[in-house]
């Protein structure tokens, strides 16, 4: 397993995000949360705005990224085969 394989290994998949929905009703507000970076470890709420349809050949490594993983702006994309749901935040 490479190292994109294993980063896309380590999150949810479609199925995994549909099973955990059914414990909520449409109307239930949605918010994403990761770390701030500070030393406290703050947790920060980001509000979901769009979700994009693209695929994971647009991802390349990144130095610049926390997570070592950024996807490529659109224009600059040729897509690909393989699907993957993109959930843009604030």
């Amino acid at each position: 397993m490479d190292g994109m394989e294993r980063f896309l290994s380590s999150g949810f998949n479609v199925g995994q995000l549909r099973e955990e929905l059914k414990a909520f009703e449409d109307s239930d507000p949605v918010v994403m949360v990761c770390d701030y970076g500070d030393r406290h470890n703050t947790q920060q709420a980001l509000t979901v705005v769009d979700v994009e349809h693209r695929h994971v050949e647009e991802l390349e490594d990144s130095g610049y990224s926390i997570s070592g993983v950024a996807i490529k702006d659109e224009d600059e994309s040729d897509g690909g085969e393989k699907p993957l749901m993109v959930l843009k935040f604030t």
